[in-house]
């Protein structure tokens, strides 16, 4: 048995103290990959490879930057087996446990340094002014130049030799010992070269898709910025969740940001397919004239102005669970039908973005929840590509406020295969 962990019924209710009696949280989804094809990318806090992998990287506590605790001491990564087996709640104790990664298990990207736009640094107690985000500017005899984003005088740069962290043309601060392809690699270890500089530098990617499974560092779904982290353990306990924070009143509320481009044109065959496991209460968002705020799950770029281009998932402050796309000049929005689900309980929400029939417009979308049939159906043949940039999960000004254990994303049509993949996701949390 399994205490803590929230479960669907017949209804996909759930409650924050309920035993689970018959889920498998160690049976694999691998026969999904085989079966309908590997995802784009796959976040759950259930093995959903069969492999065991990286799940999350968690935080405790606070981080002082001029005091920075050991490693391992303040954040530290967990595979999905030391989620439930007590390893987890054991290095938290009775506080609370902050997402910072959540990794994608699909893993489909490896080593890869021309996939990183940014990394942030930490762990440098002298001068605190190296610790920040660095981003690519430039390259040196085949290996990108990285460049301090406040201090724009800082570099990582290859001297054919090692990688040195310096004043542009001046003094080094630190030098790698490895020739590695990029900085930041798991066998690199850094030596300080003046004086008072102490600490050891450590790198964490938040752009890109960078990750390093050996090392189990980087991710897919990140914000290194404490104050909006969720939370996925309470009081010592594990949620078998990743909360994130309903407090209307709180302007640092949680966000993940992801790092896929969302960049969907259905009336040109680009096609796809999306199933969340979420939870969401359509009273928790901020009160504006009297009515609640609609919840962003996940959008390309929030939009600003009239006329912005953007592809988002919507929960509304009706209950409604709703997939717009937008290029600016047309819109179509997919919605979940007249049920309301805003009422804190779990639900497995599809959108379906496929071709349709030779005598019909050029793609289709389709909403579903719970595996039924489809919600709303809208024709697609007007909307043209976003052209976006890195995906932002849990827009800032309409933050999802609920609950997710699960995204999945197909970067083609599952019209075909949809109820069997709902059917797998389903049996899972029964």
């Amino acid at each position: 048995m399994i205490k803590g962990i929230p479960t669907f019924n017949k209804l996909f209710t759930t409650t924050s103290d309920v035993v689970i009696n018959s889920v498998d949280l160690s049976k694999p989804m691998s026969t999904l990959w085989e079966e309908y094809g590997t995802p784009k990318v796959a976040y759950s806090l259930r093995d959903i490879t069969g492999q065991n992998k990286v799940a999350v990287r968690v935080r405790k506590g606070v981080y002082d930057e001029n005091d920075p605790p050991a490693e391992g001491d303040y954040e530290k990564d967990f595979r999905v087996s030391e989620l439930t087996d007590g390893t987890l709640e054991e290095w938290v104790g009775s506080g609370a446990g902050y997402v910072e990664t959540w990794y994608d298990q699909v893993g489909s990207i490896y080593h890869d340094p021309q996939n990183i736009t940014g990394f942030l640094m930490r762990g440098v107690t002298n001068p605190t002014t190296l610790n920040g985000e660095w981003y690519k500017n430039g390259s040196n005899q085949g290996k990108p130049i990285w460049k301090h984003e406040v201090n724009t005088n800082l570099r990582i740069i290859w001297n054919g030799s090692h990688w040195l962290m310096r004043v542009a043309s001046g003094t080094i601060y630190f030098r790698s010992s490895v020739d590695t392809d990029y900085p930041f690699h798991k066998d690199n270890v850094w030596v300080a070269e003046s004086g008072s500089y102490t600490g050891t530098p450590t790198f964490h990617s938040f752009d890109g898709g960078w990750y390093d499974p050996t090392a189990g560092e980087g991710g897919m779904l990140t914000q290194d910025s404490e104050t909006f982290q969720p939370l996925i353990v309470s009081n010592g306990t594990y949620l078998g969740e990743i909360d994130f924070d309903d407090n209307p009143s709180d302007e640092t509320r949680d966000r993940l940001n992801s790092h896929f481009t969302f960049n969907l044109n259905p009336s040109h065959g680009n096609h796809l397919s999306i199933f969340t496991v979420a939870a969401f209460d359509k009273n928790a968002g901020e009160l504006v004239d009297g009515n609640h705020k609609n919840q962003v799950f996940l959008v390309n770029q929030a939009p600003l102005e009239a006329g912005d281009i953007f592809h988002r998932m919507v929960f509304d402050n009706t209950g409604k669970y709703k997939f717009t796309l937008n290029d600016g000049s047309d819109e179509v929005s997919i919605g979940s039908g007249p049920v309301d689900y805003g009422d804190n309980s779990y639900h497995v929400f599809s959108t379906i973005i496929y071709n349709a029939t030779p005598t019909g417009p050029r793609a289709r979308g389709e909403n579903y929840v719970d595996g039924g049939d489809y919600k709303d159906r809208k024709n697609l043949n007007s909307i043209h590509s976003t052209v976006g940039e890195d995906t932002l999960y849990s827009a800032p000004a309409n933050p999802f406020l609920g609950k997710v254990k699960e995204l999945i994303i197909y970067e083609s049509s599952q019209y075909i295969s949809r109820n069997k993949i709902e059917d797998k996701i389903i049996s899972y949390y029964r």
